[in-house]
């Protein structure tokens, strides 16, 4: 191994180097770094070795054996630890049995390699200022691909940020997968190569080993070009998230809740960031996504329902007049009111509430379906959206046979549904004029006759404790 000094072509590399970790790396900081073995983490160490000097700083490097490559895997290790005597920077090593843990927390090798990873990072905070890891242009471009495969919006467009959080940072963001081989095959500076990522097992390699050289191949550059995609779409993010941080919060007994006023004319990209934030409050981390996230932006939009609720992956969102709420599902009670739009044909599961509703259509009524819950509409008479909602005061509506209105509370009574349970019972409307208190009665201006062409079938299905 040459001596930093005697590197060839090294000033380039530090001076873009100390361009790259601009606004990361300050004098006279910790630095730890995690060490692979692989090219990307030796060019990592060697780029901060050349630097040490000058900005003052201390160094000292962890390397985790995943025991998943036998003696590759220990000569990995042993590299490591040559690479770091050499240059006199500690280093601590940590052998885990990936395979196992994957095994018992039932995820990926990849993901139980990466979890371990960041959790002995984390375990360095208040013995070092930083923590580096040598994530590269080509990694950030196929991050982003990987969003735009899975779906994505401008979140997943910012690609793998250059510091998470205040402690670990990314300084080889600027370089190329090419420009560090280059430098190392040029100095002859030994690094690791690991078989299993020309695999085709994970996602991530076979976008490596396929997709990636077709688009380097119609645009070198492709890479540096992504890492500009990245960088502007997070300006926009941080511009979308500074909007929702102008909007007050306010955060009591595990939920949060905002002013309905605030959110109503919100742009939806910064509506997206208010709502990921109010779901980390409630305790939720993970991401979303638009698509699932389009009903509430309809139904904030919307503005004419006062009171509803939508149920997004973990997270309730409640309308309650002036205000919308977030809560984790567990903290919905039963007794909340909800309102929400149906499609027929659906099927629609409201764990909160205690219920299942498949909709469909058929073309004739069954005698014996009233005892299995089952209520007809006809769907010709609808004249809006379908709307199913939990009863209103003052609700009322026409049994079919009967003459004048009856209230909904009054049917209720007639037909002894506990109190506790009125407020689970789910109403049919389309929009202004109740159809079917579903399970239960039709509505006279809504029923099926000889001329009903349509025919709307509701089953309404019981799940968990909120069962009628």
């Amino acid at each position: 191994m040459q001596e930093n000094t005697e590197f060839k072509n090294i000033d380039k590399y530090i001076s873009r180097f100390l361009d790259s970790s601009k606004g990361l790396i300050f004098p006279g900081e910790r630095i730890l770094i995690a060490l692979s073995g692989g090219s990307d983490s030796v060019f990592l160490l060697v780029m901060l070795i050349a630097v040490r000097e000058k900005l003052g700083l201390s160094l000292s490097a962890f390397h985790l054996n995943h025991m998943l490559r036998g003696k590759d895997a220990d000569a990995d290790e042993e590299l490591c630890k040559e690479l770091c005597a050499r240059f006199g920077v500690p280093l601590d090593i940590y052998k885990e049995d990936i395979a196992a843990l994957a095994l018992a927390e039932k995820i990926s090798v990849e993901e139980a390699g990466r979890k371990r990873r960041y959790e002995i990072i984390g375990s360095y905070r208040g013995r070092t200022d930083k923590a580096a890891t040598a994530h590269h242009a080509d990694d950030n471009a196929e991050t982003v691909i990987m969003n735009l495969i899975r779906g994505t919006g401008i979140h997943g467009l910012t690609g793998i940020p250059r510091i998470r959080g205040d402690y670990i940072i990314r300084p080889l963001m600027d370089f190329t997968k090419k420009e560090i081989t280059a430098f190392l095959d040029e100095n002859c500076i030994p690094y690791a190569v690991d078989i299993t990522n020309f695999g085709n097992d994970a996602f991530r390699s076979r976008l490596r080993g396929s997709i990636m050289p077709l688009l380097c191949k119609e645009n070198p550059s492709f890479s540096k070009s992504m890492l500009r995609l990245s960088e502007l779409a997070s300006e926009y993010q941080r511009l979308a998230e500074s909007e929702a941080d102008s909007v007050e919060i306010d955060t009591k007994d595990g939920g949060c809740s905002v002013a309905f006023d605030a959110v109503k004319s919100m742009n939806r990209a910064v509506t997206g960031c208010l709502v990921r934030k109010m779901c980390a409050l409630c305790g939720f981390g993970r991401d979303i996504g638009y698509e699932s996230m389009k009903e509430l932006f309809t139904k904030i939009e919307d503005g004419d329902d006062t009171v509803w609720d939508i149920h997004l992956h973990g997270v309730a969102f409640l309308r309650r007049y002036g205000r919308l709420y977030a809560r984790a599902e567990d903290d919905v009670r039963s007794s909340d009111a909800f309102s929400f739009t149906a499609y027929a044909p659906s099927f629609i599961v409201r764990p909160a509430q205690g219920f299942a509703l498949r909709l469909s259509f058929t073309k004739k009524m069954k005698k014996n379906d009233g005892a299995a819950h089952i209520t007809y509409v006809d769907y010709d008479k609808i004249q809006n959206k379908l709307v199913v909602r939990s009863r209103r005061e003052g609700d009322r509506f026409t049994q079919i046979g009967l003459k004048g209105e009856k209230t909904v509370r009054r049917l209720f009574i007639d037909r002894k549904v506990p109190r506790e349970k009125r407020d689970l019972v789910p109403i049919l409307t389309d929009g202004s004029r109740i159809a079917a208190v579903i399970g239960f009665e039709t509505a006279e201006e809504f029923k099926v006759t000889d001329k009903t062409r349509n025919i709307l079938k509701i089953e309404i299905i019981s799940i968990g404790s909120g069962e009628k």
